[in-house]
């Protein structure tokens, strides 16, 4: 995940060259948050045409 989300943000979400990675580790649990500037998607819509 942590190394496939920086090329989607380059490849999908039309972003500035910036994005932001998060790694946390609470107890047994670990979290990965990716945040950047792109256009985003709707989750519940259509897939966006290539």
């Amino acid at each position: 995940m942590a190394q496939g989300a920086p090329a989607n943000v380059r490849e999908h979400a039309a972003a500035t060259p910036r994005a932001a990675l998060t790694l946390t580790c609470l107890g047994d649990q670990i979290s990965l948050d990716i945040a950047d500037n792109g256009r985003g998607f709707d989750p519940v819509g259509p897939p966006a045409p290539k």
